[in-house]
């Protein structure tokens, strides 16, 4: 009787030792799925802030000089040329 109850207790201990293990192993990788998503979230939060400070500096440009802005963003956004100029075209390689 001593030794079935013996291995009922081995029984009982290993399975316990499993269903831990399980566990252990599915919140280690939460944790590598988490991180992951963290260190994402974290680079698109330095792009935006890029994209602010960017914005920024744009509207205390616009503010200080108007014109010089205005026919910036024209050429940039735009292709707007002045008279007599010669437009310059980007070569682009297809590969």
């Amino acid at each position: 009787m001593k030794g079935k109850e013996l291995n009922f207790r081995k029984i009982i201990v290993s399975l316990l030792l499993i269903y831990f293990s399980f566990i252990l192993v599915k919140q280690e990788m939460s944790m590598v799925r988490l991180n992951a998503e963290a260190r994402s979230a974290s680079i698109e939060f330095q792009k935006v802030k890029a994209t602010e400070e960017q914005s920024r500096a744009q509207l205390e440009e616009s503010k200080t000089n108007p014109k010089s802005f205005a026919e910036r963003q024209a050429r940039e956004k735009l292709g707007y040329i002045k008279p007599n100029e010669t437009p310059v075209m980007p070569k682009y390689n297809n590969k």
